[in-house]
């Protein structure tokens, strides 16, 4: 009875085990023109944003695209972030027009949303943190206690946002724009630092207990830091002016090394899927397992 229940069990699990195995190399969105800009997986499906329209899109893996997020006040949804712990997913708020237009200031907003029901908590103004600057609220990353952090592109600050909404600047500092152009992907260490892509030139660590103590990153080469990942053993993937690097540190990020790279990538954010990286592209619309 034993044998015969542990082979059923077994039996049960391969179907699983198998599925997990034959992820795909490529998903192509069913819908053209929505421009995603983030990528995360909440273990069925991939979440896509949208630059053009807000909406946030569960994407499946023939392609097939329905909306998952849906608010009014999305103008245009950038970085998308999944808190595991508490079940939320997080949505930078921004208006992608703000370049085009010499009179709009841009938005910095942070939409939070329960992942599970989709239901909307809370729509964070932070622009009015920084009145006196341009913005565009870019990507975000969370710490093991909920706060929320997210760059702005345009405004030399980086935001904080307690699990409760509360709203702050964590950092401003004139060294957070170069050229014009600010923050951009981020993510947060377990040690307590942020590693952060500034002006798509440079890498800068911060820590969370004294953030105007920043330090630059010396890299082995010119990282142009968009969409990052920090794996569990440590390793930074970027997604970088059309390759995925891997950067790996000997010395808790005050240098660190490219220790691989995946070429033509025209991607713009990269998330975990299991063990596997998976890159969005926005022009093609489509998402893309990563082989390094």
């Amino acid at each position: 009875m034993k044998t015969t229940f542990l082979l059923a069990l077994s039996l049960l699990f391969i179907p699983i085990l198998a599925a997990e195995e034959n992820l795909p190399d490529r998903i192509r969105a069913e819908r053209r023109d929505f421009l995603p800009e983030g990528i995360e997986y909440d273990g069925e499906q991939f979440l896509l944003s949208s630059m053009a329209e807000g909406t946030v899109f569960a994407v499946a893996d023939d392609g097939t695209l329905t909306p998952f997020i849906e608010d009014s006040d999305l103008i245009a949804s950038i970085g998308l972030e999944i808190d595991e712990a508490s079940k939320r997913l997080l949505v930078v708020n921004a208006d992608a027009t703000v370049s085009l237009e010499s009179e709009n200031s841009g938005v910095a907003m942070l939409g939070i949303y329960d992942l599970e029901t989709r239901e909307r908590l809370q729509m964070v103004d932070l622009d009015d943190l920084a009145p006196d600057d341009k913005h565009f609220a870019n990507d975000l990353t969370v710490d093991d206690e909920g706060n929320a952090y997210v760059t702005d592109s345009l405004a030399p600050v980086i935001y904080k946002v307690t699990p409760d909404g509360e709203a702050s600047i964590f950092l401003e500092d004139d060294g957070l724009l170069i050229d014009g152009f600010g923050g951009n992907g981020i993510v947060y260490h377990p040690d307590g630092y942020l590693l952060v892509g500034i002006s798509g030139v440079e890498l800068y660590k911060i820590p969370l207990d004294d953030p105007q103590n920043w330090t630059l990153i010396e890299t082995s080469e010119v990282i142009s830091a968009d969409g990052m990942l920090l794996s569990d053993d440590g390793t930074l993937f970027v997604a970088s002016q059309g390759s995925i690097l891997a950067l790996q540190s000997d010395d808790d990020w005050h240098s660190a090394e490219v220790i691989e790279r995946a070429r033509r990538h025209p991607a713009t954010t990269i998330a975990f899927r299991g063990d596997e990286i998976y890159a969005v592209y926005p022009e093609s619309h489509e998402i893309v397992r990563v082989d390094f």
